[in-house]
């Protein structure tokens, strides 16, 4: 019988409640009565004399443990003829298994890739501990998210050290079905390749929202459907990825967790002075340039033909080594090593295939890290197929003109200018562009008269990967959130029109009339057009009923600030101090809509600075990380409503659009206004 909420264990620790129960023993939430505070006790189930000599010595290892992306062990013992006991740090938040369920489809793939490289780093140090630590337990449950967006690798309790001249134990041979490799059956020795194995499972299940087979019934007839043919969303680098870490063959997958973090990051911009220009690109006089080119009245056969070489010959730029070579139909390319260069060079085989032209060819390549094998299917784009190649250029050209639109030469969604010559030290520039501006469809209420703007329904990246101190730790972290259709004002509430609320009975005039600067404020003439202060959050939801309309949540308040992309402020992601009424520059209040340079990309004016504005979530510590991807509307309850868009004695960090702070909804002040919604 296990242990009951209420028992002591060891004098010392009273459980709490259980959180967990499988073959390997019971997980419960305790509290450490000695030091005061919440722990976990691991209890695993081996009395035997063996095994509980191996759970000392490893408790010991487990015990030097200090990672961030892992529970520290903070005692461990064991009751003679019964059970071995692990005490860890209890880590707060919500495991992914239970943010899946509550999602119920796949999770963003930015959001889990960013989740995947902080177990990577916390198996990276596991398994560099000598000898190395083998988690053998990765999955979804055993993965928690704390409030501040931490991935933590939880639960030891079948954690092995590491010996290379033994076989897997009989004691150790537990496993989760869908997430255990081969050898951890009991057929092979765990290690290392172990753990890489369970987080391509992990990773498998999270962006698919389908559990992997069990590699057992694998054996036989490997049925893994790659992951991008459950979820085409997904990116071809993390499909291939996945599938490299679920091979059933230890020696096939990444051999460290080292390879695997850095075959999921997505490629990283490459910069240079000045753009590289092809030899047939550089300026000329007009004396010496040459006539266009004519299209020549070649048939099918012969077009078809050309734009086979073109594709070969400029593959070849990018793909080094030997010459390049179609291969018949059917044809088998094996991955291969050589040890000619000291880089490893490998032959990768690419099938490119486009609706009048088909194309399989090989080359010699130089990866980032370790080979794959891809097949680029039609409807794939070029940034995506670029992606894979993981070169030092990645770089494709198009495999048909009438794709030219999508696959011009791309580099992080930037057209590149690609020279005839490159190597490994060739580098390149995207082109400059300014900051697109979407089109702008606006409507007027037919309540207060105020202009809003339309944002069209869609995926936005809010929040911020990095803090620049300590405040801005609640804007991380950065992820993915998807947002149906809506309105929102062009500006801030004007007196003027929130006069119009007063008058019809609905709203309580502003608690001030005015500030230390301006005295006569709300109802003075010359100030109609400034917006409304003195307003609590009540005082604001209150209003944008009347109107027919709401207060946006952040998420809308965001995505209008900043449009579809992770831009830093509403203009992008310059700073612009002329684009904004902050840090005192007129020492109060502008007129509403002052600013036309600060406009964000939908057309909405003041997202920065003159006043901060109510919306309508509730303040919860840590939400991001745990919040809805579709139409977050903030925590149920809480003590604080939240605030967005800086004021005019805010500093310079608060034009940024992630910009957050959060107070008690009966204050009024003559920094904060708000906006509506609808």
């Amino acid at each position: 019988m296990g242990l009951q909420t209420g028992d002591v264990v060891y004098q010392r620790y009273r459980i709490v409640k259980l959180l967990a129960q499988g073959g390997f023993g019971t997980l419960y939430r305790a509290w450490d009565t000695t030091l005061g505070r919440p722990c976990a006790l691991k209890e695993n189930l081996d009395p035997s004399p063996e095994g509980q000599r191996q759970f000392i010595r490893e408790a010991k290892i487990l015990a030097n443990l200090v990672h961030p992306g892992l529970p520290r062990v903070t005692d461990y013992f064991f009751i003679q003829g019964q059970s071995q006991y692990l005490v860890m740090d209890y880590v707060e938040g919500q495991d992914l298994q239970e943010v899946l369920e509550d999602r119920g489809s796949p999770l963003p793939e930015t959001r889990v890739q960013g989740w995947a490289s902080q177990v990577c780093e916390a198996l990276v140090y596991l398994h560099s501990q000598t000898p190395a630590v083998i988690h053998r337990d990765v999955k979804p449950a055993n993965v928690k998210i704390t409030p501040s967006g931490q991935a933590v690798l939880v639960d030891f309790g079948i954690a092995k050290v590491f010996d290379p001249k033994l076989k897997t134990t009989l004691g150790a041979q537990a496993v989760s079905p869908g997430y255990s490799p081969y050898e951890q059956y009991g057929k092979g020795k765990t290690d290392p390749r172990t753990d890489i194995y369970a987080l391509g499972a992990t990773l498998y299940t999270l962006l698919t929202a389908h559990e992997p087979p069990e590699s057992v019934q694998r054996v036989v007839n490997d049925p893994l459907t790659p992951p991008r043919q459950l979820n085409p969303s997904l990116s071809m680098r993390m499909s291939a990825a996945i599938m490299k870490a679920m091979q059933m063959d230890p020696t096939r997958r990444f051999q460290t967790a080292v390879e695997f973090k850095t075959a999921l990051a997505p490629p990283v911009a490459i910069r240079q002075p000045a753009p590289v220009l092809p030899v047939n690109q550089q300026p000329t006089s007009p004396a010496t340039q040459a006539p266009p080119a004519r299209t020549l009245p070649w048939g099918w056969v012969g077009l078809v033909g050309v734009m086979a070489l073109v594709i070969l010959f400029l593959l070849g730029m990018v793909i080094r080594g030997k010459p390049l070579a179609i291969l018949p139909a059917g044809s088998a390319v094996e991955t291969t090593t050589t040890t000619q260069s000291p880089s490893p060079m490998v032959t990768a085989l690419v099938s490119i295939t486009a609706p009048r032209l088909t194309a399989t060819i090989t080359g010699t390549v130089e990866p980032a890290v370790t080979p794959f094998v891809y097949l680029v299917q039609s409807g794939d784009t070029c940034s995506e197929i670029a992606e894979t190649f993981e070169l030092p250029v990645k770089a494709i050209v198009a495999a048909n003109p009438d794709l030219a639109a999508d696959c011009s030469l791309l580099y992080a969604g930037q057209p590149l200018l690609i020279p005839k010559q490159i190597d490994a030290q060739t580098t390149f520039a995207p082109l400059k562009t300014p900051t697109p501006r979407l089109p702008k469809v606006t409507q007027v209420s037919k309540v207060d008269g105020m202009e809003m703007v339309f944002i069209a329904s869609g995926e936005f990246q809010m929040g911020a990967a990095e803090a620049d101190d300590e405040a801005g730790e609640a804007e991380k972290p950065l992820h993915w959130i998807y947002l149906s259709p809506y309105w929102i004002d062009r500006t801030e509430i004007t007196n003027v029109q929130y006069a119009q609320c007063v008058q019809a009975g609905e709203c309580q005039p502003p608690e001030k009339s005015g500030s230390k600067t301006r005295p006569v404020y709300f109802g003075a003439a010359q100030y109609q057009d400034y917006p409304v202060i003195y307003v609590s959050w009540e005082d604001a939801s209150t209003y944008c009923q009347w109107a027919g309309r709401r207060l946006p949540t952040e998420a809308e308040w965001e995505k209008a600030a900043r449009g579809s992309t992770a831009q830093i402020y509403p203009w992008g992601d310059q700073v612009e101090p002329r684009n904004a009424n902050f840090n005192h520059l007129i020492g109060d209040t502008s007129r509403a809509g002052a600013y036309p340079d600060g406009a964000s990309p939908y057309g909405a004016l003041d997202m920065a600075g003159n006043v901060a504005e109510w919306v309508a979530d509730w303040y919860g510590e840590g939400y991001y990380a745990v919040s809805t991807y579709k139409n977050p509307a903030g925590p149920k309850s809480g003590e604080f409503r939240m605030l967005r868009g800086g004021s005019w004695v805010n500093q310079l960090r608060s034009l940024r659009v992630t910009f957050r702070i959060w107070n008690y909804p009966s204050l009024r002040s003559d920094t904060i206004g708000f906006r509506c919604a609808h």
